[in-house]
């Protein structure tokens, strides 16, 4: 009797060294290792975000194998690590973890065939609703990348019919995600909304300064200049990256009252400021393209020409592309709304040589050409 229960004491405590063997491995060697790495991959892929600051930024960073192609390696080297727990250490309950850091993994990588079987087969098995609601914020942004906007909405239905609450861990997740779905879908209202949901559950204070100035980039656009000033004073306080310091001083300086006297003798001493400035020397073009809307707001066409030719030469210069394309399509609208349809048609047909499918309003423009 002694022996058996001995036995079943040595056996108790074997089984639970094996268990607590597999968990301590899996989470602090292969399974750390790998959501180290993520953190890293993910940081960079934020900060290397190539931005167009003439239309509403991404909220997320794109997932591409041409985007993310600087991170392949440690993508690469969180699957290895990730990998190692569900080949030898079964037990673990740190299993689903790496599974989720290897969908990640696949989905930043452009494999999204797989990312999106593994974030199915955890929502369908884990136990662990933590686990199941990552899978599924995944999911969403999976599906979002790559244009299944019915299958986003699918998952929208399905988290919201969950009973189980989010964590505090997922929320902001949740929110963000389903903020760069509705902004590439063109719902920017629902955009801000989920946004001005995330912002203050989100750090560090870089990240939180992107976001700030994208709810401003959207008020403003809807002309609600009150809150779109208040949302870019918000960017100038979180310490932004240079770029994003000078875009959201040029983009204030168009919340203004046209009527106000003082406000424009202020926001043209502004402009002369920027120019004048060495540092802002590559981005005379940008300038010189909000100097031209600055004058169309407040009804000086010939001036708003001048400035947009400015900006074209300067585009021309520092080879911006983009710049270019976007100030032929302004003074093409300039044209259009005074109902000059023959030189509205051949800014539109000069924008259409440099337009890119990721611009904004570019099937609008496409659709102007010979007008």
């Amino acid at each position: 009797m002694r022996n058996y229960l001995f036995l079943l004491v040595f056996a108790s405590f074997f089984l639970g060294s094996c268990t607590a063997y597999h968990d301590t491995t899996s989470r602090f060697n292969a399974y750390f290792l790998a959501k180290e790495k993520m953190k890293e991959v993910e940081t960079a892929l934020f900060s290397e975000q190539k931005d167009d600051f003439n239309n509403v930024l991404g909220v997320l960073p794109l997932m591409d194998s041409s985007s993310t192609q600087s991170q392949t390696k440690n993508l690469e080297y969180c699957i290895s690590k990730a990998s190692i727990p569900i080949r030898f250490h079964e037990e673990s309950k740190w299993i689903d973890d790496c599974y989720l850091l290897i969908a990640k993994s696949r989905m930043y990588l452009g494999d999204n065939v797989n990312a999106v079987n593994t974030y199915k087969y955890l929502n369908g098995s884990s136990d662990d609703p933590n686990i199941r609601h990552q899978a599924l914020i995944g999911l969403m942004r999976a599906f979002s990348a790559t244009e299944q906007y019915a299958g986003v909405e699918q998952v929208m239905k399905e988290i919201a019919s969950d009973p189980e609450p989010f964590s505090l861990e997922n929320i902001p997740d949740f929110y963000l995600v389903a903020a760069d779905y509705y902004r590439n879908t063109g719902n920017l209202p629902r955009a801000a909304q989920y946004l001005e949901k995330a912002v203050p559950l989100v750090k560090p204070k870089f990240k939180q300064a992107r976001y700030y100035f994208m709810l401003g980039q959207i008020y403003q656009e809807a002309e609600d200049t009150g809150k779109a000033f208040e949302n870019y004073q918000k960017v100038l306080a979180s310490r932004p990256s240079y770029d994003l310091e000078f875009n959201t001083l040029l983009n204030s300086a168009q919340v203004f009252d046209p009527t106000n006297s003082t406000e424009v003798k202020n926001t043209e001493k502004f402009f002369k400021k920027l120019l004048v400035d060495e540092k802002n020397t590559e981005f005379k073009d940008r300038i010189f393209y909000e100097m031209g809307n600055f004058e169309v707001r407040r009804g000086a066409l010939t001036k708003a020409m001048d400035n947009f030719n400015q900006s074209l030469e300067f585009a021309q210069i520092a080879n911006h592309a983009d710049q270019k394309a976007y100030t032929y399509v302004r003074m093409g609208e300039v044209y259009f709304e005074q109902k000059d349809f023959e030189n509205a048609a051949n800014y539109y047909d000069s924008a259409s040589f440099v337009i890119t499918p990721q611009m904004k309003n570019h099937k609008q423009v496409l659709g102007r050409v010979g007008v």
